[in-house]
């Protein structure tokens, strides 16, 4: 079998090495010439043989890894090994192309809404990171590409008798995951915040908890960190008297550096194991736990999205609940407060509706 003939043309780089440029046809070289001509001109290394794999790495060490908490670097792993890298973490980050970004989202095609988002969002950034570092001149993540997949369901807020019945059954349960229910519950703490909560953040004159630390779970244990979730997440919140008194009798019962007990990865894991095991249903609504106390299913995020509620309720505007949610924008607050505004708006319309055509007050 005769081999294949390529034509060839060699540039010089800007560190004195040459760069071949090759291609079948005439056409197709003085195409991969000009391209590689222009990206010269705009300083970009054309010799660069990176691939996106490695360039992952160096972008997670030197970007993100400052200014991220190890749990948030893990997730980001995580997303990248599972649904990016099998696919182009082996091309060489100057030949990926939006075809390949194409390959990449079309697998994720069954995957969440928020999910493919996440794809998007981190891909962008490391091809950012490889444009603003010379690697490439124009990103191949292009703005054609938009997150698909089902919408994550709204979360319905716990109702007032489902909050009883959730205290009642972790008062039960122990203290250590009541008082670790009412920081969700009344103080909108994150699930790391409640946990990594100390008492020298409590201030029971004041009636005031200083949000400083969270506790983030690693493979070799639970760290207690002050490197915070967002830049909004250090805040300091009002306590209101249920957690008060919650709080009293925490502190006469234990000793415990950690309000709620969590000294280690077990401590911790049990605590929110004991949560998932008041329910008698999971997520889905399949029943997991015959006989438990609680027929719906409840996790901590839930507990932080019943306190926003709440207060949006009671007339909090949209800033006031950003702070003492921790967000550093209104836009994740505003998600929240928005499906709640439509809800109460359409009650708000429905009596209104109701009272104009009211015998009474109708001429029909």
């Amino acid at each position: 079998m005769a081999s294949t003939k390529y034509l060839t043309k060699a540039l010089r780089c800007p560190d004195g090495k040459r760069k071949y440029i090759r291609a079948k046809t005439q056409k197709e070289l003085d195409e991969k010439v000009q391209r590689a001509q222009l990206e010269l001109c705009m300083g970009i290394n054309i010799g660069d043989n990176t691939t996106f794999r490695e360039l992952t790495r160096t972008w997670l060490d030197f970007c993100k890894r400052p200014k991220v908490n190890e749990n948030t670097i893990r997730l980001i792993n995580i997303t990248l090994d599972r649904h990016v890298l099998p696919y182009i973490g082996h091309l060489r980050v100057r030949d990926i192309r939006p075809v390949h970004i194409a390959r990449v989202m079309s697998e994720a095609a069954e995957l969440a809404k928020g999910t493919q988002a996440a794809l998007l969002s981190r891909m962008r950034e490391v091809f950012q990171f490889a444009i603003d570092n010379r690697v490439i001149a124009v990103s191949p993540v292009t703005s054609q590409f938009k997150p698909g997949g089902t919408p994550p369901a709204e979360r319905v807020p716990l109702t007032e008798g489902q909050v009883r019945a959730l205290l009642a059954a972790a008062k039960a349960k122990g203290d250590d995951l009541y008082v670790f229910v009412c920081l969700c519950l009344f103080a909108g703490l994150r699930r790391g915040e409640a946990l990594g909560l100390c008492w020298d953040s409590v201030d029971f004159t004041g009636r005031t908890i200083t949000v400083r630390r969270q506790a983030v779970f690693h493979r070799s244990g639970l760290e207690l960190t002050d490197r915070l979730k967002t830049q909004g997440a250090k805040r300091v919140l009002p306590i209101p008297d249920v957690l008060l008194e919650a709080l009293r009798q925490r502190r006469r019962a234990t000793d415990t550096m950690t309000v709620v007990g969590a000294m280690d990865m077990q401590s911790a894991k049990r605590i929110t194991r004991q949560l998932q095991f008041l329910c008698a249903v999971d997520s889905g609504g399949a029943v997991v736990h015959k006989g438990a106390a609680l027929d719906f299913y409840v996790h901590p995020h839930l507990l932080r999205h019943t306190y926003a509620s709440r207060l949006m309720a009671t007339g909090a505007d949209l800033k006031e609940v950003q702070y003492l949610l921790g967000h550093t924008t209104p836009a994740m607050t505003l998600r929240v407060y928005t499906h709640y505004d439509k809800r109460s708006r359409q009650r708000e319309t429905a009596t209104k509706v109701d009272a104009a055509f009211r015998p009474e007050s109708s001429a029909i």
